[in-house]
């Protein structure tokens, strides 16, 4: 049996005025016969637009000025609440009347609008609107309000500004722009979303701190243009904003013609580019008349065939200059880019098969190979051989030998050392039981030699 809900007078009514129709005390459901359920038929005989939500399971609906309309309810709704969207001016009557219908029972056909007696049936009078206007209200005012079935109010703007505008993107809310009445007045995107911006982003702030980023906020920085034409010294500052690995790759023609500072780390790398002289030649190479300080233990990197940071050199906790292979060999190659030599896990390679001191003294040639020269720096150089501790065993600083034939007798033989040798050594190319010899009064030149057989001598001369 129907029921007579109390009706809301809707009398002065205006927009987000709301009222409520209670029917909890009456059946949901028949026990019989879950299938079945109740309805409510509602008249707005007013002038005003109804937004209409039921409590608990939050179907929402819609009233026009005038018009009528039957709603299922579900089991646990318990009442349901109209908000006022707009009002016609001077409606004849302004009630929002409804009856309730038990479960499985039958409910009236619908009248037509016309019927109404709200003065927009029949042929209805329409213009052109261009303004959505709600001016004089008190903030915090609910002007539009928008959602779908998995999410209410996905977007939502007030009369004082504020708004949330959100996506539903396959069953995940979104949060787009969110426009606040305090703190940061704007939002742009959600934590763990990517915001992208397709076009050029131009910060207009001359100050340092106008690009604020946390920690990691960089994962891979590709291109960042700082300012172009500003006045002063619009610094980028990145702090610990880059994650590894710690590297920007700049463009070369971001940095032509710019006012710009760059900080890495806290330490300014580049500073108002365009006046310290840049230079871009036509094949992308980057000059810079200053030094480029990173922090110590930070590497000038370079990207090896895998496309992976490599540090190539740095200063290390001890202060020592770090030179690191990126994956082979550290080589050396001249302006021409002629391999002068490299250094593998095993061994030094010079390419010039020669090592000189500063001054040009050739100190190792093996350039006649297979023959090898070890030469002394300067006139009268000695040769030390030493043990690890640097006790000297043994020293050498000029050596000859010759081969002659020598008469029985005593005779004077220029040696050719240069120097009065320390040490002599003769031996007969030929054996003989005569080839006695010795030597006495060695000299600058010649040394005299006593054999007592005509043979052929080999001797070898040694100054220590």
């Amino acid at each position: 049996m129907s029921a007579k809900l109390k009706p809301v007078d809707l009398t002065g009514a205006i927009v987000g005025t709301t009222g409520t129709i209670d029917f909890n005390r009456f059946p949901k459901f028949a026990p019989n016969d879950m299938s079945k359920k109740a309805h409510i038929w509602m008249f707005n005989e007013s002038g005003c637009g109804l937004d209409l939500s039921f409590n608990a399971s939050n179907n929402s609906h819609y009233l026009p000025a005038g018009g009528w309309g039957t709603f299922d309810v579900e089991p646990n709704d318990a009442s349901v609440k109209a908000t006022v969207t707009y009002v016609l001016p001077n409606p004849p009557v302004s009630t929002l009347n409804a009856i309730y219908y038990f479960p499985g029972e039958p409910v009236p056909q619908t009248y037509t609008l016309g019927n109404s007696p709200i003065g927009i049936g029949g042929n209805v009078n329409t213009s052109n609107v261009s303004t959505l206007s709600n001016e004089g209200n008190a903030s915090n005012f609910l002007v539009i309000d928008m959602g779908d079935v998995a999410f209410a109010q996905v977007f939502t703007l007030y009369n004082d500004g504020h708004c949330l505008w959100a996506v539903d993107q396959a069953g995940v809310k979104h949060q787009c722009i969110k426009v606040q009445t305090a703190g940061n007045p704007l939002q742009l995107g959600q934590a763990g979303d990517i915001t992208e911006v397709l076009g050029a982003l131009t910060i207009d702030s001359p100050a340092a701190t106008a690009l604020n980023l946390p920690n990691g906020a960089i994962q891979n920085p590709k291109g960042i243009a700082t300012g172009n034409g500003a006045t002063g010294n619009m610094a980028a500052i990145f702090e610990n904003a880059i994650a590894t690995p710690a590297y920007i790759d700049v463009k070369p023609q971001h940095l032509a013609n710019s006012d710009a500072g760059i900080q890495i780390c806290g330490r300014t790398v580049i500073d108002d580019v365009k006046h310290i002289g840049i230079v871009v030649d036509a094949n992308g190479n980057v000059s810079l008349p200053v030094s480029v300080a990173v922090p110590n233990g930070i590497g000038y990197a370079g990207l090896d065939t895998t496309a992976i940071a490599r540090a190539l050199i740095y200063a290390d906790g001890s202060n020592n200059t770090v030179v690191r292979a990126a994956g082979g060999n550290v080589a050396l190659r001249d302006v021409s880019n002629n391999l002068l030599g490299y250094i593998d896990a095993t061994s030094l390679k010079v390419a010039g098969k020669r090592i000189d001191d500063t001054g040009g003294n050739g100190l190792i040639d093996w350039s006649a190979a297979p023959d090898v020269y070890v030469k002394g720096v300067g006139s009268g150089g000695v040769f030390h051989f030493q043990t690890p501790d640097g006790s000297t065993q043994w020293s050498m600083s000029h050596i000859a030998v010759q081969q002659a034939a020598l008469t029985v007798g005593t005779h004077s033989y220029s040696h050719n050392l240069g120097w009065t040798p320390d040490y002599i050594v003769i031996t007969a190319v030929t054996a003989s039981s005569s080839a006695t010899v010795g030597y006495d009064s060695p000299g600058v030149n010649t040394v005299n030699f006593t054999v007592g057989a005509s043979l052929t001598y080999r001797m070898l001369f040694m100054k220590f």
